[in-house]
């Protein structure tokens, strides 16, 4: 755990804030994926929203993971960090099944528009 003036990080109410701002993304991240497969589930098309939580997911949690390595310090960039690997893998996620505009096109075609 990183400290800070002999304390945790984690005693201070700004990182208390910052903490519970990623877990409200992590949070969002984990309902939107679950209400699309829900629905996909259910037999109903849920082609916009499973590319909607596709963006949604990848760009969120790119954004975690770069707060979570300004939280963590230096340690985090060392390539054996459990940081460093998730923001490699994480990244890929702008990639792999698709690139986020390919899939924001297909949700826009999906919703009408």
């Amino acid at each position: 755990v990183r400290k800070s003036e002999g304390r945790s990080i984690t005693s201070f109410q700004s990182i208390q804030h910052q903490l519970v701002d990623l877990a409200t993304q992590i949070m969002a991240m984990r309902s939107l994926v679950y209400f699309s497969a829900w629905k996909a589930d259910s037999g109903i098309d849920a082609s916009a929203e499973i590319n909607m939580a596709k963006v949604f997911c990848v760009e969120s949690a790119n954004r975690v993971i770069t707060e979570a390595f300004r939280l963590s310090g230096g340690i985090s960039y060392l390539e054996g960090s459990v940081l460093y690997r998730l923001l490699r893998e994480a990244s890929l996620g702008y990639f792999a099944g698709g690139t986020s505009e390919i899939a924001r096109n297909a949700a826009a075609k999906r919703l009408g528009f």
